[in-house]
């Protein structure tokens, strides 16, 4: 019988006959096809793999920048000026919540400069800087800076009357130690035509809560704020249009964040 291989380290001879040729190039072809398929549903897999991390790193990045965004909190009763523009009501400002939530500086309004001890609570961290005037109702923050246009017809207006009894309402995304939240308002002879700045605020506020507990590190629970903060005052004698600045000041950072509310008083 013909035989092929090796036996005891000798090369045995090849039987007349034998298709050997015939099977070796058969066996090639077979192989071939074979190898070809595998690498073909290879190279889909492949790049079917590439579409699907190209889509998802996409989307990462895009959850990424958007987790990047600034938000922490807001007054939505009344509504803030800045919301206003989300909502609509306010034309020409294309803002977005997390601009809103997101008018961060350094507390202790007026004050205009950093490093700044907290009277009441002197182991709290020292303020940053606060926002300059005429970026107080952006504080400073370039993508808000639309907030900073001040005329007397530019941003609706909320009814109120002086003495009236409302209600101020914050909300926030991120919650942090707070030390107090301080309202002021313009003074009876403002310019509405200017920009918003220290001397166009009464320099006191004239509604305040303050948060007593110290030192913060020892009682977050106390000095966590509710959600959401409700806070009742009483509006200041005013007539005409005027402007609520609403300032809520970390205990734990350098930093507040500011609101502004426009009133129509009659």
């Amino acid at each position: 019988m013909a035989q092929r291989g090796r036996q005891n380290g000798q090369q045995q001879p090849l039987g007349p006959g034998a298709p050997v040729k015939k099977a070796s190039q058969q066996s090639w072809r077979n192989g071939y096809a074979a190898g070809s398929r595998f690498a073909a549903a290879w190279r889909r897999r492949l790049y079917f793999l590439t579409l699907t991390k190209g889509v998802f790193m996409s989307q990462t990045k895009m959850e990424s920048k958007a987790g990047m965004q600034p938000r922490h909190g807001q007054v939505f009763k009344p509504e803030s000026r800045g919301q206003l523009c989300v909502d609509g009501v306010n034309a020409q400002c294309p803002l977005q919540s997390w601009h809103v939530n997101g008018l961060e500086s350094g507390k202790f309004f007026p004050a205009a400069v950093a490093g700044l001890m907290d009277p009441l609570a002197p182991t709290d961290t020292p303020n940053a800087a606060p926002p300059a005037d005429g970026k107080i109702a952006s504080a400073g923050q370039a993508h808000s800076a639309v907030l900073d246009e001040q005329s007397a017809e530019r941003w609706a207006k909320h009814p109120a009357k002086s003495g009236q009894e409302m209600e101020f309402q914050w909300s926030y995304h991120a919650r942090h130690l707070t030390r107090r939240w301080n309202y002021f308002i313009t003074k009876a002879d403002w310019n509405p035509n200017q920009p918003l700045s220290r001397a166009q605020f009464e320099s006191e506020p004239f509604y305040k809560v303050e948060m007593s507990a110290q030192p913060y590190w020892e009682h977050s629970a106390e000095l966590m704020p509710p959600e959401p903060t409700i806070h009742m005052m009483r509006m200041p004698q005013r007539q005409g249009y005027h402007v609520v600045l609403a300032v809520w000041e970390v205990a734990d950072t350098g930093n507040a964040f500011y609101q502004v509310i426009d009133f129509d008083f009659s």
